[in-house]
């Protein structure tokens, strides 16, 4: 699932679970 990126993988990681979060809320 996680894919590192010349050091982007920390960044993507961290926005896919900044999104969860936003979906999680939006969804409840």
């Amino acid at each position: 699932m996680l894919r590192h990126r010349r050091g982007s993988g920390k960044i993507e990681f961290i926005s896919l679970r900044m999104i969860e979060a936003v979906w999680r809320r939006r969804n409840t």
